[in-house]
């Protein structure tokens, strides 16, 4: 007689609400359950018994930043072939019609291990039961797993605030460049040299220096496939702590050929990170924006108060570059960087096509460069600045670029 292992239900207490996370199991211990035979013995000819799981991923409360895929992981006992539905469900009651349909599996005769992956930018933020709904075709079998999943933005420990948002673009978190050692550095192995790793910001702001009318801005494209309203934008930044004012310039029609033209000016409040980290810009009202091609523009109020990192994974490979007061765009690349020309620029927000509320909006993430942890390395601080021109001339156009030393 084949024998079954059936992990016991988890019940949930009606009364808490599923944002607290307060789970209470029936039983802790695996049991083992004889499966009937029809005709056979173990059992009355033709009775049926419920197939057994076991969850191996999540097996507890989980905090999945959004720009991070998970694996959901689970093995399911067997003696009937069965279809297998993996949902995200926002509460406690299964089959309601409010879960997220993340994919439909068959599973043969005798079972066998499964794994789904979660692309957590794809869903709303909030907080999640993982369920497995098993069916033969005439009975179906509703399993969840123990604790529950946070979708988050990625630097926040949970998703309050941020409910029925989702994470709408995002450029990546920057990543170091292996640059040329310096006097105390530490060393790390490299052809051609020492090298160290080195994280590119460069300064930005719009006051003008009054001795010499300096004041650096970027436009970096950011692109939209449907019409969105943005309730919050964050760049990867470092500068002064206090909460000072920041400027947030939003551009229509950015391309490779053209910076665009200024469509919206933020004067937001918001403090920065000494040494690196994603700030949150509060959009209120939020900014309604038809489906197409735009430019971001981060800066701060005074001159090397904020600094915005580059080098991020992805991105179309140029940024709009003005130095002086009044002076016109340019475009840069790599090749005149010295680094990756995409900046750090995540949007947050809602898909206008209510009817998309709980479906997957697929946007490309950089899989691999976030780890699926509560926060994230900051960068130590390394006092050196460089600077360059658009024609290798310093003194007509500089731009400085500061670099941080990573682990």
């Amino acid at each position: 007689m084949a024998r079954l292992t059936i992990r016991p239900c988890i019940c949930f207490r009606a009364t808490l609400p599923l944002a607290l996370g307060l789970l209470v199991s029936c039983g802790q211990e695996s049991v083992t359950t004889p499966i009937p035979a029809p005709n056979g013995p173990g059992g009355p000819a033709g009775s049926v018994l419920p197939p057994g799981i076991r969850f191996d991923w999540p097996s507890g409360v989980t905090l999945v930043p959004d720009e991070s895929v998970q694996s959901i992981r689970y093995a399911v006992t067997t003696d009937r072939p069965l279809t297998a539905r993996v949902q995200l469900d926002p509460d406690t009651a299964p089959g309601n019609g409010n879960e997220i349909e993340l994919a439909t599996r068959s599973i043969a005769a005798g079972g066998g291990s499964d794994e789904i992956a979660l692309t957590a930018g794809w869903y709303p933020y909030g907080n999640y039961i993982v369920r497995v709904v098993l069916s033969d075709g005439t009975r179906t079998y509703p399993y969840s797993a123990f604790g529950l999943v946070t979708i988050a933005p990625i630097g926040e420990r949970s998703a309050d605030g941020f409910a029925g948002l989702r994470l709408l673009a995002t450029s990546g978190q920057p990543t170091p460049v292996e640059v040329a050692a310096q006097s105390g550095d530490v060393p790390i192995s490299g052809g051609g040299g020492p090298t160290m790793r080195r994280m590119p910001f460069v300064d930005t702001w719009h006051v003008l220096d009054p001795f010499d009318n300096l004041a650096p801005r970027f436009i970096a494209p950011l692109e939209f496939a449907e019409a969105v309203e943005i309730h919050r934008l964050q760049f990867f930044v470092f500068g002064r702590r206090d909460v000072a004012q920041k400027r947030i310039e939003i551009y229509g029609d950015t391309t490779d050929t053209s910076p665009g033209t200024l469509l919206h000016q933020l004067d937001l409040p918001s403090a920065s990170f000494v040494d690196g980290g994603w700030n949150s810009m509060l959009i209120d009202p939020p900014l309604r924006l038809s489906a197409g091609r735009y430019g971001v523009s981060f800066h701060a109020r005074f001159e090397f108060t904020d600094h915005w990192g580059g080098n991020a994974p992805q991105g179309p490979g140029y940024v709009w570059v003005s130095a002086f007061g009044g002076a016109p765009f340019r475009k840069l690349t790599a090749e005149q960087l010295g680094f990756g020309a995409n900046f750090s620029l995540r949007a947050i927000g809602r898909v206008e096509d209510r009817g998309k509320a709980a479906a997957a909006h697929r946007i490309k993430i950089p899989v691999g460069k976030v780890p699926v942890v509560t926060g994230f390395e900051r960068p130590k601080i390394v006092d050196d600045k460089t600077h360059f021109g658009y024609e290798d001339d310093d003194e007509e156009n500089p731009v400085h670029v500061v670099w941080r030393e990573t682990e």
